[in-house]
């Protein structure tokens, strides 16, 4: 931003995540959602401090700023205050359809970076009392893998699972819709709205709520009835849509 005024170019800016509310989590600080985290308004260290506000000179004197859902646009507009008048989202990519295979096993997958506020804590806590009930079902915890292998796992597995304490647009979930795979993902994401109706949401917080829906899609109806209602969901944001989207916005700017 500092260089683009400097040479009076036009800049867009894409937010993908939190880098504040993550620190914060990450650094030992008190284990909240991204929404709580600014409704809260925790003590923050002094290099906390100069993130934020950074970011909000960033936010608030680049040309455009783009999101991926508007769940995150609307926290980061408010809490930042700003005045910034060129907000718009563009969604992630949606692609088609992939082959998928019949799981082998009850094994329900968790992918991606091992840190704290993935929540796994709570995920394994509640899968060792959900196992008590149903002593097939079983938990992966992916990490440091390339796509291509994750793709693979995803296409064998029974179920993709994601408790974090908020994940804005994961596309792990992504790649589980398009391989036909139900899913088990937190409430807390700028995804709730578009997906609430073919996939199974938790409290990440409630370990009995997380182990319940565990148990909910080993029930072999339940998951059928899941599986279905995901294979119906039709929707694609190919990358030439997001392409044409940024262009569509530089070009007004």
């Amino acid at each position: 931003v500092f260089a683009a005024k400097l040479f009076n170019r036009k800049i867009a800016v894409r937010v993908a995540g939190d880098f504040l509310w993550e620190n914060y989590i990450e650094k030992g600080g008190e284990t909240m959602t991204l929404k709580d985290f600014y409704d809260k308004k925790p003590k923050l260290s002094l290099k906390q401090k100069i993130i934020f506000s950074l970011s909000k000179y960033v936010f608030n004197n680049c040309s455009a700023l783009i999101f991926s859902t508007d769940w995150q646009k609307k926290i980061i507009s408010e809490n930042y205050n700003v005045k910034n008048k060129n907000l718009f989202v563009i969604e992630n990519f949606y692609g088609d359809k992939l082959k998928n295979f019949e799981p082998k096993e009850k094994n329900y997958i968790f992918a991606g970076r091992l840190i704290k506020l993935k929540n796994l804590k709570r995920l394994e806590d509640a899968f060792f009392e959900a196992q008590k009930k149903d002593s097939k079902i079983k938990l992966e915890i992916i990490s440091k893998i390339s796509h291509g292998e994750l793709m693979k796992k995803i296409q064998s597995c029974y179920v993709a699972i994601l408790p974090s304490l908020s994940d804005i647009s994961p596309n792990f979930i992504l790649d589980a819709i398009r391989a036909d795979k139900p899913f088990i993902l937190t409430k807390e994401t700028g995804f709730y709205d578009k997906l609430k109706d073919i996939g199974v949401f938790i409290d990440p917080f409630d370990t009995e709520d997380i182990k319940n829906k565990i148990l909910f899609l080993a029930d072999d109806k339940n998951y059928w009835e899941y599986k279905k209602r995901v294979e119906n969901f039709n929707f694609v944001h190919s990358w030439h849509e997001i392409v044409n989207e940024f262009m569509e916005i530089y070009k007004k700017l």
